[in-house]
Order: structure tokens, then C-alpha cells, then sequence
């Protein structure tokens, strides 16, 4: 790609605001507080949540890498990448990544 062209997908996949807002919201902010779309086994798993909910250098942790998932574009990533994500064809040396609507611009090792 020339240095224009970077520019320009860099900037289309910068623009996935809302898919990004939802992945902070489920991975950096809602594991660590009450919220109405936190589901666990209860009561078995009850005073894990609690023990999370109350663990103040693990928010200060999380809030530490949501700044830098909403400050970061070091690199392309999938945003949704699981098994489910990948497909394999028969012949050799031919992966493909499928479902990108949630790709974004972020912090390199974000997908791993």
C-alpha cells in the first residue's frame, strides 16, 4: 500500500464507533459492576463476582487497558475472533478471517 492508501484504511476502520463502545462496555467496564447484562451462576459464583466486584487493583488494571483499547491503532483487529471466525479452505495455505463487523483500529495483541 502507499503511505495514502494506509491513511485511508486506517481511517474507514477507525470508524466502527459503536461495535467499539459495546466491547468496552462488556470487556472494560460491566465484568466490574453490577449491570443488568451480567449473568453468573448463583449462588455457587456469587462471592467470586462479589470478590470481582470489590477488587479495586483489578478495576484500576482494567481501566489501565481501556485506555489503551480506546487510545491505541497499532494494528487491524477482527474485534470478534473466535473458532467460529475462521475458515480453513481445502487446498494449502488458505485461511480466511470472516465476520469483520466488528474490526477496528487498536491495541496490537487485543484479538490473541
Amino acid at each position: 500500500l502507499t503511505e495514502t492508501q494506509l491513511r485511508h484504511e486506517v481511517n474507514f476502520w477507525m470508524t466502527n464507533w459503536e461495535m467499539c463502545a459495546l466491547t468496552e462496555q462488556v470487556i472494560f467496564t460491566e465484568p466490574y459492576i453490577t449491570a443488568p447484562n451480567n449473568r453468573w451462576t448463583t449462588p455457587q459464583l456469587d462471592d467470586d463476582k462479589k470478590a470481582i466486584e470489590t477488587d479495586t487493583e483489578l478495576k484500576v488494571c482494567a481501566a489501565k487497558y481501556r485506555t489503551k483499547f480506546v487510545t491505541s491503532t497499532e494494528a487491524l483487529l477482527h474485534g470478534d475472533l473466535h473458532s467460529g471466525s475462521v475458515m480453513c479452505a481445502p487446498s494449502a495455505n488458505q485461511t480466511f478471517v470472516i465476520d469483520p463487523e466488528f474490526a477496528f483500529m487498536g491495541p496490537m495483541g487485543f484479538d490473541t
